[in-house]
């Protein structure tokens, strides 16, 4: 997946992917999201049912993009690569799927990447937890709590630090 984002940076279809991967974001926030959503201090996106907190990844990411976007006046923070329009959620899910299957992903769907995001989600709560009871966790402390190798421990606290849920000290 990581391949697809980096491949497909900054388009519509890349951007969406990027969002629901990482944040979790269904495909109507995506379709729907817009500039003046975007909390840039608190890093948070306010969408209409709820607040998504984002990494600092993700802010330079947006920015640039914001950047690019910049020339069309739109409040819509993806755009149509032609019109530079707004996208609908069917739309959006077809020029994703297009994606996934050029990169070989044709099981994969926006719905599976947001479970994908669900299911590390959940995976976290007892490090999560753990760190509000303790103050810090350690690699080997994340070891035994979640039955991880070492790798397998060290990617998890990494992932953890990039999306901005733990900070490495």
């Amino acid at each position: 997946l990581q391949r697809v984002i980096a491949g497909e940076s900054y388009t519509l279809g890349g951007t969406a992917i990027l969002l629901a991967w990482e944040l979790g974001l269904y495909q109507h926030e995506i379709a729907s999201l817009c500039w003046d959503m975007i909390d840039w201090e608190q890093q948070i996106l306010r969408l209409a049912t709820r607040e998504v907190h984002f990494s600092s990844g993700i802010a330079a990411y947006l920015t640039a993009l914001a950047e690019q976007n910049a020339p069309y006046p739109c409040r819509q923070v993806l755009l149509t690569p032609r019109a530079h329009k707004s996208v609908d959620g069917p739309a959006l899910s077809k020029i994703t799927r297009t994606i996934l299957v050029r990169y070989g992903l044709d099981n994969v769907t926006l719905r599976d990447l947001r479970r994908d995001y669900e299911m590390r989600l959940q995976a976290e709560c007892p490090i999560l937890s753990y760190v509000k009871q303790h103050g810090c966790i350690s690699r080997n402390e994340a070891m035994d709590l979640l039955d991880l190798t070492e790798s397998q421990a060290n990617t998890r606290l990494r992932g953890m630090v990039i999306r901005g849920a733990l900070v490495m000290i």
